[in-house]
This record gives C-alpha cells, sequence and structure tokens, in this order.
C-alpha cells in the first residue's frame, strides 16, 4: 500500500526515536547518521507545514496536521528566543536588528499556531465547513488565499502553491538577510521544505489520487478560468 504524509511522518518520527538513544554511542556512526536523516525528514515536513498556513485556507480533514502545526510553533518561538538572546555574534546584526528578528519569528509562530489550529479544527468539524466544502478529498492541501489575486488572473493553483509560495518566502528572506546575516534562513528552509515535500511526492506518489478522486467526481481541475478552491469543488 502506498505510504501518505502523514506516514511517511510518522516512520521518520518513529526512526528517531529509535536512533537517539543509539547516537549517544559515539562508535555508532550509523545511527547517528540515521537520527541526523530523520530529524532533517521531520523539519521537512514541519517546515512545509508553516507555509501551507500561512498561504492556505480551507484543507482537507488530513490536508494539515496538528501535530506539525504544533511543532512548527516550537520551531519558530525557538528561533524567536535565540534572536532575543545574547548568543548570537555582533557581526551578524546589530542588537535592534535581532530584537525586529525576535519579534517577528516570534509573531509568525503565534500566527502559525493560532491560525493552524483554526483551520485544523474546521477542517474536523462539518458544521463549520462551507457548502462546497463536502466532497473534498481529506489530504487535499488548502486553497491558496494569500496570492488569491493571482488565481483571478488566472494563474493554476498548482503553479501558485509550488512555484510562487515558496520564491515569494525566498525574496522574503534575501529581504531579512540584508537586515540580519541569518534572519532570513529559517524561512529559506521553509521554501526549501516545500520543494522537498514536492520532490517525496513526486518520487512516492502522495497526493495522485486527489486529482483523480476530484476528476472522477467531475471536477475540471486543470479549469485556468477557475483554478480555485470554489470554483473546483462543488
Amino acid at each position: 500500500m502506498m505510504k501518505q504524509p502523514n506516514d511517511m511522518f510518522n516512520d521518520l518520527v518513529g526512526q528517531a526515536s529509535k536512533s537517539f538513544i543509539d547516537s549517544f554511542n559515539e562508535k555508532n556512526n550509523a545511527a547517528q547518521t540515521r537520527l541526523f536523516l530523520a530529524v532533517a525528514g521531520i523539519l521537512v515536513f514541519v517546515g512545509a507545514e508553516v507555509v501551507k498556513v500561512v498561504f492556505r485556507k480551507n484543507f482537507g480533514r488530513e490536508g494539515l496536521s496538528l501535530t506539525r502545526v504544533i511543532l512548527s510553533f516550537i520551531c519558530l518561538l525557538i528561533i524567536s528566543i535565540l534572536f532575543f538572546s545574547d548568543i548570537l555574534d555582533d557581526e551578524i546584526g546589530s542588537k535592534a536588528s535581532n530584537i525586529f528578528m525576535g519579534v517577528l519569528y516570534g509573531s509568525i509562530a503565534f500566527y502559525t499556531l493560532i491560525a493552524g489550529v483554526k483551520e485544523w479544527k474546521i477542517s474536523h468539524d462539518p458544521k463549520r465547513l462551507p457548502k462546497n466544502y463536502k466532497n473534498v478529498p481529506e489530504d487535499y492541501k488548502g486553497s491558496s488565499t494569500l496570492l488569491s489575486f493571482l488565481l483571478d488572473e488566472g494563474w493554476k493553483q498548482s503553479a501558485v502553491q509550488n512555484f510562487i509560495e515558496p520564491i515569494t518566502i525566498i525574496l522574503v528572506a534575501i529581504g531579512l538577510t540584508l537586515v540580519n546575516l541569518v534572519a532570513g534562513i529559517p524561512l529559506a528552509f521553509c521554501a526549501v521544505s516545500i520543494w522537498l515535500y514536492q520532490l517525496a511526492e513526486f518520487i512516492f506518489g502522495f497526493n495522485n489520487h486527489v486529482d483523480d478522486v476530484l476528476k472522477n467526481q467531475g471536477h475540471r481541475t486543470e479549469n485556468k478560468q477557475a483554478p480555485r478552491f470554489g470554483h473546483v469543488i462543488k
């Protein structure tokens, strides 16, 4: 049976748990490598979740992971605290820029948590779902809302989610780097996480069945004139 994203994420968590104790043995390089790869994979899933929450709404029941939303909040909050602390070298950025970045990442952290939990609750409560939402596949990854003006111009939602959203984040990250040398790294990682997630989708075929389900229900998933959720899902 083909693995789905949540299954692979759970496998990574399981692998990290198994390798954690063994990694304390300095001679067990294999365990350390497995732990590193598992944690890196977990962070990719977590980074992708940040992008989804910031840019999208109206997820399928399994399209947004509450566990990964909470983990993303914790990671972003830790980053925020690091900027507020004296750990970072003054050569990386001024004290004022560190404080600003601390506030910025703290704000992103709490927004991700609040908006993510809200969207997760909506996706699990039929009474709160839009009328045109009932036929959506469970692992639908959300409708692009922050950049919805591009959809109004005829862009495909897949193009917006696969390219424009991460590119937008990278541009913001570059801007932050001009102020503080390390400020843009976490955001850039989130953007790259989307592409790595897409690579995993391509290799393992995570969401190939989503378009199949929609097409079987008579929905035109590639309609350039009506690419948004409300138009695609009847």
